[in-house]
């Protein structure tokens, strides 16, 4: 084996600066590499942060549209109470203004039925009182029926009870003062006397 010559202080230094550039290349190579990585890794990051956000904005918009349709339901809700409100307030009032002249055409019916000759006085107190009915249709205001129907406390006011044979079991025979009613509301009760009970 041949001995190599020992190397003097300025060949190692030569050497060495041949070295170095190699070292910083790989150290740069491997900088970059670890830099590529972790921008790699950042852009992961980002991507799932923007994956998760877009997933808490889709439910934000998903709850935002199920409280659009709730608030939405409840408006038409409190639309339809207070038409039907108004509605009643409406018929609760026109009831209580025609209940009083109810009174009114009573007193006619009970002065023509004391009319024993018809004249002219009698028959336009019968003109008066078929106005009267006729008014009282197109307010929306009907008689309740009463003779030969069936007690019903929701309409009729039982004053007296009677046997009477030509009558069913728990039948309207007579009828003292006429009932009325106003789209389903009875504006009096029909006072009645009821055979049989």
């Amino acid at each position: 084996m041949k001995k190599q010559p020992k190397k003097n202080k300025a060949e190692k230094q030569q050497e060495n600066l041949k070295k170095e550039p190699l070292e910083e290349q790989k150290d740069k190579v491997l900088e970059e590499e670890v830099k590529a990585k972790e921008e790699e890794e950042e852009k992961e990051d980002l991507t799932q942060s923007f994956k998760q956000q877009i997933e808490e904005m889709k439910k934000e918009v998903e709850e935002y549209k199920q409280l659009n349709l709730r608030l939405k339901a409840e408006f038409d809700n409190f639309k339809k109470r207070t038409q039907k409100e108004k509605a009643s307030v409406f018929d609760m009032a026109k009831s209580e203004s025609v209940s009083p002249f109810l009174e009114v055409l009573d007193n006619l019916e009970r002065a023509i039925s004391l009319v024993e000759k018809k004249d002219r006085f009698s028959e336009g107190i019968d003109l008066v009182i078929n106005k009267f009915y006729d008014v009282l249709k197109k307010l929306g205001v009907v008689e309740i029926k009463g003779v030969g129907e069936v007690f019903n406390p929701n309409f009729h006011e039982a004053i007296k009870v009677v046997e009477d044979e030509k009558f069913d079991k728990n039948v309207v025979c007579e009828v003292f003062q006429k009932g009325f009613m106003l789209n389903d509301v009875v504006v009096r009760h029909a006072l009645v006397v009821v055979a049989n009970p």
